[in-house]
């Protein structure tokens, strides 16, 4: 368990492996938020 969400990895019967994760939404929300202004800033430096 991270802070941001839970994680599990399988395998298929062919050896693929699957990923799943289920988020924690207030956790995951910040952190997208975070990104998004991050993104922007990187943006607008360009400029």
């Amino acid at each position: 368990m991270f802070e941001y969400g839970k994680f599990a990895q399988i395998e298929d019967i062919l050896g693929n492996k699957i990923e799943l994760w289920e988020p924690f939404d207030d956790n995951y929300r910040k952190m997208v938020e975070k990104e998004i202004e991050d993104f922007k800033l990187e943006k607008f430096e360009e400029n």
